[in-house]
């Protein structure tokens, strides 16, 4: 039987370490697998930001996205979860369900 998928919001927050955690246990103990999505914002400011303005908001969601899969490989070392990550752009709530019709999620944990 194939594994079934839990998809993940996360955000370097606090709550979605969390999430992931839940999720993590679950997966391990019913076979499931996770997805793991991090969600960039458009921003609306970047096509009228200077270009140092729209340089600095690129760079502080690359910080962030590289935290977020920094988060996963820590939160998931030594699990036998398989597991993938995946950055999407646009609302996150949008890319979110997407996510999990795209991977025809059991659930999402945010």
């Amino acid at each position: 039987m194939e594994a079934l998928t839990v998809v993940v919001g996360l955000d370097g927050s606090a709550g979605s370490l969390a999430a992931l955690a839940a999720a993590a246990r679950l997966a391990s103990l019913t076979g499931n697998r996770i997805v793991a999505v991090h969600v960039v914002r458009a921003h609306p400011l970047v096509t009228t930001a200077p270009v140092s303005g729209a340089g600095a908001l690129a760079v502080a969601d690359d910080e962030v996205t590289d935290r977020c899969h920094l988060d996963c490989e820590v939160a998931l070392a030594g699990t036998d979860v398989p597991w993938q990550f995946e950055v999407r752009h646009g609302d996150p709530v949008t890319e979110m369900a997407r996510a999990a019709a795209d991977h025809d999620a059991i659930c999402v944990a945010i």
